[in-house]
């Protein structure tokens, strides 16, 4: 979806309360695991107040991720020991006015340094913080994603980073449709029996 590599994406978003003051700006580094030599990421500076603030990327025209398992990125946490949380728009009610339902993930920022987060679909929740007016309630569907964003935790200020903000499709390995497959074994002790069709 983003990997910033051209700079902060057109229709990146702040909010917050009163306070709370965020900058995104597109810095280059050597250090993410598994990136290229020289990978642009975000660098979000934060200071959130109040019931908090967050930042995010508009989706304009709505985006289709029913095809997709997931939603995962690399993230390089400040060990604050703040919730942060993912928030999913998903369909609106009103396609002229944010009525998109919030789906949403949480995690502990507990690492000083980079991680991966990989979250399927299933571990997302209606969230509790907030809901537009007329928000739909009819789960996450996938088929109309309108925004993500990350929520900062309140009362902290710190520096994280955010790279390769990708949908994930998992693959199988055997899914048995053409029998079972060359190279399938049994092991074991003797008078162990094993019979595999």
């Amino acid at each position: 979806i983003d990997d910033f590599e051209g700079g902060v994406p057109a229709g990146w978003f702040q909010y917050g309360d009163g306070g709370t003051t965020i900058a995104t700006t597109a810095v280059v580094t050597d250090a993410r695991p598994g990136g290229v030599p020289s990978t642009s990421v975000l660098s979000i500076d934060y200071t959130s107040a109040g019931w908090g603030g967050g930042t995010g990327h508009d989706l304009i025209p709505p985006q289709d991720w029913s095809d997709w398992d997931g939603f995962d990125f690399w993230f390089y946490g400040a060990n604050t020991g703040g919730t942060f949380r993912v928030i999913l728009s998903d369909n609106r009610s009103d396609p002229a006015s944010d009525t998109a339902e919030r789906f949403a993930y949480e995690f502990v920022d507990d690492v000083a340094g980079w991680r991966y987060i990989s979250i399927p679909w299933a571990l997302f929740f209606r969230d509790y913080a907030f809901q537009p007016a007329g928000a739909p309630d009819d789960g996450l569907t996938l088929t109309e994603m309108w925004a993500y964003a990350l929520a900062l935790p309140s009362g902290t200020s710190a520096t994280v980073y955010l790279d390769d903000v990708r949908l994930y499709k998992l693959a199988p390995i055997d899914d048995f449709e053409g029998g079972v497959p060359a190279g399938w074994f049994q092991y074991g002790d003797g008078g162990t029996t094993i019979a595999t069709t």
